[in-house]
């Protein structure tokens, strides 16, 4: 019965048990930062399962307890969990230790891109005082 049961976020986005049901966000290949696709982030962090999960990439597969996330509302005002590429988990982490020590960014716009196969992730904040303060740039 403990698979039938719905569980949501915080954001009230429906959590899966199997990361595998979540799509890829999408992130797009771009010539320099500003043509980043630019998403409404509400919430990033982790999927975790009691369970080993089995995440397949691209026709590989690996053994994950923990695999990065991000909630995010579409343009229609549905929310939407994605699965994040496994190279933005140390930004995932760097987000989350901002976010203890009070400087949380989310919600806000963070655009996406890959530049010259680097993934490249820039917070937009409305608070510039956090900016400085908050990982942005490319990720190797």
């Amino acid at each position: 019965m403990q698979g039938n049961q719905i569980r949501k976020n915080t954001a009230e986005a429906v959590i899966h048990n199997d990361i595998n049901s979540y799509p890829f966000l999408n992130i797009p290949m771009i010539i320099n930062e500003k043509d980043g696709v630019i998403y409404e982030v509400l919430i990033i962090g982790f999927h975790n399962d009691d369970a080993v999960a089995m995440i397949t990439t691209d026709g590989f597969a690996t053994t994950r307890v923990n695999a990065p996330i991000v909630t995010v509302k579409n343009n229609d005002g549905s929310l939407q969990i994605y699965r994040l590429p496994l190279e933005l988990e140390y930004w995932v982490l760097s987000c989350m230790y901002a976010a203890s020590e009070g400087k949380n960014p989310f919600p806000c716009k963070v655009a996406f891109g890959i530049i010259d196969t680097k993934f490249f992730c820039g917070i937009q904040m409305k608070r510039s005082a956090y900016s400085a303060d908050l990982p942005s740039k490319e990720i190797a």
